[in-house]
């Protein structure tokens, strides 16, 4: 059979894709802080609110230069009557969300350790991603290249060339997310006692417990990373070599 026949009924065209990748790492990190009291008291609620605030306040004092800003949000209010020694009575609770937030490349592990030293809940970190930005001429360039190159060499070893661009197509970008690392292992889950994260590290009374920082420097390489798969399809005709 001649490469013309071969060409004719096997491979009147040949389709190929190629793709480039970019990573998208974690511009920075919310750590959401619960600040909650309750007592049988409303006023007495309320002064262990402010104890939760002024914990607060010590923790940002100590990060200064660390973290990137700070808020707290407005405190709710709600009252329940709960069972307490053989008799109702109506319990306040006072809520507020705190937020720190830092780089991940820097302040991460400090912060969860004051927290941790505050005896203050938080909860999972949250990262932020930069948006996908649009490709430049010269990556579809690339990329159209790289596409060209494959379709080439398959045509070579099948003793064909390439004819015409019969079609080219430019789907949307894909997010893809790396393997799951140590972030993961938080996920889904909230610090609410968080001083018995480390029962099997120190035997110490919690109040006498000082975390050292060091322990989480590893979360700020340990981050989900994102690659953004930037994909071209082409169609060519193949010919006779």
């Amino acid at each position: 059979m001649t490469c013309n026949e071969y060409c004719s009924q096997h491979l009147p065209t040949i389709e190929v894709s190629a793709s480039i990748k970019r990573d998208r790492t974690p511009t920075q990190v919310e750590i959401d802080v619960t600040l909650t009291a309750e007592a049988n008291d409303r006023n007495r609620a309320y002064e262990k609110f402010e104890s939760q605030i002024q914990r607060f306040k010590a923790v940002v004092e100590t990060l200064t230069g660390k973290i990137l800003s700070f808020k707290v949000g407005a405190p709710s209010e709600s009252t329940e009557e709960v069972e307490k020694t053989f008799k109702k009575v109506d319990e306040t609770t006072i809520t507020a969300r705190g937020t720190i937030t830092v780089s991940t490349t820097d302040g991460l592990g400090d912060v969860i350790a004051a927290l941790i030293k505050a005896d203050l809940k938080f909860t999972t970190p949250r990262f932020t991603y930069p948006t996908i930005t649009d490709l430049e001429p010269e990556h579809y360039e690339k990329v159209a290249a790289q596409a060209r190159a494959k379709a080439e060499a398959a045509a070579r070893g099948s003793g064909c060339s390439l004819g015409r661009i019969l079609e080219i197509d430019f789907p949307n970008p894909l997010a893809i997310e790396k393997p799951k690392n140590l972030r993961d292992f938080w996920s889904g889950r909230d610090f609410v006692k968080p001083n018995l994260l480390f029962n099997l590290v120190s035997t110490n009374a919690r109040d006498t417990y000082v975390p050292d920082s060091s322990l989480f420097d590893v979360l700020n390489t340990n981050v989900p990373t994102y690659s953004d798969e930037f994909k071209v399809t082409i169609k060519f005709e193949i010919v006779s070599g």
